[in-house]
């Protein structure tokens, strides 16, 4: 029992730091991604536009490893805000669009949970990418 909650809890580290390590190779996206939540077995992040960053319009893609499944994905910008689209369709993929008719500094665009499938092996990084930015 003590070695499975061990193993657990090592997966969910290692995979919170490949996290990391990825999303800090996207550097200059103008977004930030906060952990809300995580246990033995899974992981909720935020996905919120950076204070400093004013944007109006854009597509992010969240991508995961085969080693997690989405068990949630939640628009989080308000609907009075403007236009949003989130896709969960494909496997492995997060996508989230929205124009909005103010820039949004600051604002969360999307909650995703994921469901680590094998905790005795570590899951792969996860991306993010900004593939397509408008102007504010």
């Amino acid at each position: 029992m003590m070695k499975k909650l061990l193993s657990s809890l090592l997966a969910v580290l290692l995979i919170l730091g490949c996290c990391t390590v990825a999303l800090a190779a996207e550097t200059g996206t103008g977004l930030d991604v906060k952990l809300l939540n995580s246990t033995a077995d899974q992981v909720t992040l935020g996905v919120y536009v950076a204070q400093e960053t004013a944007m109006k319009n854009s597509r992010v893609v969240l991508e995961y490893p085969e080693a997690m499944t989405l068990e949630n994905a939640v628009s989080k910008l308000p609907q009075e805000a403007g236009i949003t689209d989130l896709r969960t369709s494909e496997p492995g993929k997060v996508s989230f669009a929205w124009a909005s008719y103010e820039a949004q500094n600051g604002a969360k665009l999307f909650e995703v949970t994921l469901r680590i499938q094998d905790t005795e092996q570590p899951a792969l990084p996860l991306t993010i990418s900004l593939p397509e930015q408008g102007r504010s």
